[in-house]
């Protein structure tokens, strides 16, 4: 199976929807906020980071519980009947709910990049700073950290990035990464069924998946609308996601968390899971950046001594 999730699986969750921005961008104009739009453009993140973490915290995935239709993904990868689900959704609910194959076509909220060296941490590394708006700073980068903050907030070329953090998500501006292509290229002729689950099928290169696909394929629609291309899907189920979701997993016997406190105590064991998952990597590949670094210095001494 392979799943185009969006939006409609989070809405429940509280997660704003990004599809339409517009009521998110009416709610920060409210709050006195003169160009909400520039919140995800990454040039002028690059100007001024205050916009976005002045706001950041709204979309910190610790603020939200996963859906049942999170969970029942998560049933189905459990069950090895999932190639790859292309999520557009940037709360990294998913893997909070255990999924693993999934690809984040849009970025995550659950880790973020220095801007200058690279250093990637989970995003609650600087969740503290998220919280009370405040820029995040890579200590790495930084050997002051306060005679040289406003130069950093205001210091920015096409040469030199400032050393703050920037959550890994995807900001106008920026291209989606390579590995979707790669993954949608290695499994697109494995698929024997395709589900939309949420998605309004409105942003590209995503959305084309479905025209990707043999014509033999079945392909379902599980969305509160009829989207894509007139008469495309062989079915569609139209109304809410959880619900829908909800109804199939108890129809074929799966067995997912359903209440709140359910999906709040599976979230917390999948999520401290994912968190030592990342930071084990992000470790390891510290340790061999560093094994790099001291076979090339060895290498150079050998060289010298030659000399």
């Amino acid at each position: 199976i392979i799943v185009i999730g969006g939006a409609g699986m989070s809405i429940s969750c509280g997660m704003p929807d990004f599809q339409s921005l517009a009521d998110f961008f009416v709610t920060l104009k409210q709050e006195g906020v003169e160009q909400p739009n520039n919140i995800f453009y990454i040039e002028y993140f690059k100007q001024d980071p205050s916009l976005f973490y002045n706001h950041a915290k709204r979309i910190l995935p610790s603020r939200f519980i996963p859906s049942i239709s999170h969970f029942f993904l998560n049933a189905l990868d459990q069950s090895n009947k999932i190639l790859n689900i292309f999520t557009q959704n940037i709360d990294d609910l998913e893997r909070r709910a255990g999924v693993r194959h999934v690809l984040q076509c849009h970025g995550t909220m659950g880790l973020a990049n220095c801007m200058r060296c690279k250093e990637q941490i989970v995003i609650e590394d600087i969740e503290q700073e998220i919280n009370s708006g405040q820029p995040a700073y890579c200590k790495k980068c930084t050997q002051s950290t306060h005679s040289d903050d406003q130069e950093q907030k205001h210091t920015m070329d096409e040469s030199t990035s400032i050393p703050i953090y920037k959550p890994s998500v995807v900001f106008f501006g920026e291209e989606i990464p390579q590995e979707f292509y790669q993954i949608r290229d290695s499994i697109i002729d494995k698929c024997d069924l395709l589900v939309v689950l949420g998605n309004s099928l409105k942003s590209k290169p995503v959305s084309d998946i479905i025209l990707d696909i043999d014509n033999s394929i079945p392909q379902i629609l599980i969305n509160k609308e009829v989207v894509g291309p007139p008469n495309h899907f062989d079915i569609c189920l139209i109304g809410d996601c959880d619900e829908i979701c909800g109804k199939i997993a108890q129809q074929i016997g799966m067995v997912i968390p359903v209440s709140e406190q359910q999906r709040k105590r599976a979230s917390v064991i999948a999520t401290d899971q994912l968190i030592r998952e990342r930071k084990g990597i992000m470790i390891k590949e510290e340790d061999e950046d560093v094994d790099i670094e001291k076979d090339n210095n060895e290498t150079l001494h050998e060289q010298n001594e030659m000399v």
